[in-house]
Formats: structure tokens, sequence, C-alpha cells
């Protein structure tokens, strides 16, 4: 991805995380320390939510102040 300029900075490592259709993962934040600039592959199509607040009614179902649905690639 680095080659094709989809990235325009070459990362130093990489996260793996492995989801069941209906799984979800947790409202997170990158630590400071954590290399910038954070890339994110989706396999699958999927949710994302952004915001400072993100709230859930139901399981797996977060609202924040933007809410993308993402699809592969």
């Amino acid at each position: 991805m680095a080659a094709s300029k989809v990235m325009t900075v070459k990362p130093d490592a990489c996260i793996v995380d492995f989801y069941n259709e209906g799984d979800h993962s947790t409202p997170n934040s990158w630590p400071s320390w954590f290399g910038r600039p954070i890339y994110t592959l989706f396999l699958t199509e999927c949710d994302m939510t952004f915001g400072r607040t993100i709230v859930s009614e139901h399981h797996g179902d977060f609202r924040g102040n933007v809410k993308l649905s993402l699809v592969p690639g």
C-alpha cells in the first residue's frame, strides 16, 4: 500500500483483529505514544463510530459525532 501511494508513510507496526459476524469492537482511543498516522484496513463491510463521547443503546450499536459505513479495502 505504501508503494501504491495509498499511504503517505510506511507503517512500522501492525495490529490484527479477527471478528465473527455480529461481533464488535468496544470504543477505544489510541495512546499518544502510538505511531502516527494510523491506518485501518477492512476485509468486510462494517460501521465505524467516531467522537469524544460514544454511547450505546443496544449491544454493538454505537452512536457518536460521526458514523461511517465502510466497504472492504
